[in-house]
């Protein structure tokens, strides 16, 4: 995941991304959305069916206090709360 979190601040084009169902978790989520922070221009990011938890989400949470790009996030299925 730290590769994709690289390969997400790369790819100046990129708006879209999903990873539904994709076995996202633990360490993976953190890396992932700590790319999240300094990415300019992911608008729509697809999580529904992994396994983030209440730690990912704390993460993400994280990322989105310095990410003001991103409008579109959907979590479902993800064991949170």
């Amino acid at each position: 995941m730290e590769q994709l979190g690289r390969c997400l601040n790369l790819c100046e084009n990129l708006t879209t991304c999903t990873l539904s169902s994709v076995g996202l978790a633990g360490d993976a989520c953190r890396a992932l959305f700590s790319a999240l922070k300094v990415n300019g221009v992911l608008t729509e990011l697809y999580l529904g069916g992994n396994a983030i938890g209440d730690e990912g989400a704390k993460a993400l949470a994280a990322a989105f206090r310095v990410n003001g790009v991103l409008t579109e996030l959907r979590l479902g299925a993800n064991k949170i709360g």
